[in-house]
């Protein structure tokens, strides 16, 4: 058994929903191109034009409604890096959905950074069989993009990802498509999971089933925080390259 990529996600627009792709290129200065490029501010005096950790903008965690969001982009204005912009109009709307009187303060990366939850380049991998276990415990399906992850993983045992972690900053690494990565963290959750990304409102203690889950077959704690609420990984790209559905993990 050898694990391989079974999906490929990436939001354009911090929060909101994400969107299948075949193939996506990792960059090794930002991690996924085009991840997390725009983010709406909701205190825009106090929110500079730099990465911000994700409580200074309009996600999950904090709007429900969010991950139900799937954005509208204007191909006719795209910025210095081929990427479209954000559609106004849309704008305009997301910010009555919101509860925003308005227009809505933009931060647009321009592809420099992504507004990733760490100002690290990681990119984040889900084992899709951990979620399965989680699913069983709980008695009730969960959605795998409840996680807002970038590659979900098939043909692992659940939670076997996480042995991947051998402290904080981990030094685990493996080969994906054309690209090298190390395994630094694993990824500690929050309210973010709770929203159904159909919905959009908060349906499923997540984070308490975790961290009960977790405890209960023997787990530590995050190497870093010693958080129980954990699922699926950080990894960092050592070299720039593309990545496909499809392609084996290889170890290093």
């Amino acid at each position: 058994m050898k694990p391989f990529i079974k999906d490929l996600r990436r939001a354009t627009l911090k929060g909101a929903g994400m969107t299948s792709f075949d193939v996506l290129t990792v960059g090794e200065r930002v991690g996924i191109l085009g991840d997390r490029r725009y983010g709406i501010k909701r205190k825009p005096a106090s929110t500079p034009d730099e990465w911000g950790p994700k409580g200074k903008f309009y996600v999950a965690m904090n709007t429900p409604v969010m991950p139900a969001e799937h954005p509208v982009y204007n191909t006719g204005l795209a910025g210095p890096d081929g990427m479209s912009q954000l559609d106004f109009d849309y704008l305009t709307e997301l910010a009555t959905r919101i509860g925003v009187e308005g227009p809505l303060a933009v931060l647009d990366t321009k592809g420099k950074f992504n507004l990733t939850d760490d100002k690290e380049p990681y990119v984040s991998f889900l084992n899709l069989a951990s979620v399965q276990a989680l699913d069983e415990w709980l008695g009730h399906e969960i959605n795998p993009a409840r996680f807002r992850m970038n590659v979900w993983l098939g043909d692992l045992d659940p939670f076997a990802e996480l042995m991947w972690v051998n402290g904080y900053p981990g030094t685990y690494e493996f080969q994906l498509g054309e690209v090298r990565f190390r395994v630094e963290d694993v990824c500690e959750r929050c309210r973010a999971t709770e929203a159904n990304p159909e919905t959009g409102v908060y349906d499923l203690p997540i984070l308490a089933a975790l961290e009960k889950m977790m405890k209960e077959r023997g787990y530590a704690g995050s190497p870093k925080r010693k958080k129980f609420e954990v699922m699926g990984v950080l990894a960092r790209p050592l070299n720039s390259g593309k990545i496909k559905k499809g392609d084996s993990l290889t170890f290093l």
